[in-house]
């Protein structure tokens, strides 16, 4: 992919699916810009582009006086659930009994399923945060909201993040779900993450207004 920077300036992005995955892991990337001189000619130089994930991270927002969480996870990945908590570097430590928790985090259909942890946190004041599925977005939500962050606003990482949400969703009805507009660079990255997960994608609409539409096999 080729990025317009400027008038006279682009980034050369040789392999869009490496470049997902570091803005979801929150990865910095290197990446070849190019542009004219003075002379008319095409000068080069490659850079290490700082994830956009981790330039607006949640943990600028974290208060020096927040303390560690206790959490029991019902129904979500440990290792995905560790993996987002180190990334915003927060302080979370996980526990295997609701007695040593401080909040029970549960997806939703584990609270209709399991309703015994339920009714222990409940019976025990234990704070109960439902997460709408497993995914990392969720998953990143949920922390946002036990420890109150402000959510990051870079386009990109937002843009992706939404496509994640609507790859769950459409993975659990088999609709179709429609993104919000996004410039062309941005497209292509939701298309990229979209066929990584194994389903299709297209792009309607024209711009300003363009914009991908997320669904499944028919």
């Amino acid at each position: 992919i080729v990025e317009i920077q400027t008038w006279d300036r682009v980034a050369i992005h040789p392999d869009v699916a490496s470049v997902v995955d570091a803005i979801l892991r929150g990865r910095n990337t290197e990446v070849e810009e190019r542009w004219f001189d003075e002379d008319g000619q095409v000068q080069s130089t490659r850079r290490v582009a700082v994830s956009s994930v981790q330039l607006n991270s949640h943990e600028r927002y974290l208060p020096d006086s927040a303390a560690s969480k206790r959490i029991f996870p019902s129904g979500i990945d440990r290792s995905r659930l560790e993996m987002v908590a180190r990334r915003m570097q927060l302080p979370v430590t996980l526990v295997d009994s609701l007695n040593d928790a401080d909040l029970l985090m549960i997806t939703k259909n584990h609270y209709q399923k399991n309703r015994q942890a339920v009714e222990i946190a409940e019976a025990s004041r234990i704070p109960i945060y439902v997460l709408r599925s497993n995914t990392l977005s969720q998953i990143e939500q949920g922390l946002a909201d036990i420890y109150d962050l402000r959510e990051p606003t870079d386009s990109i990482a937002v843009a992706l993040r939404e496509a994640e949400q609507a790859v769950s969703a459409v993975k659990n009805d088999r609709g179709s779900i429609e993104l919000s507009p996004q410039n062309s660079f941005i497209r292509r990255l939701q298309h990229q993450l979209v066929e990584k997960y194994g389903l299709k994608s297209e792009s309607a609409g024209k711009d300003p207004r363009r914009r991908v539409r997320v669904f499944g096999e028919f």
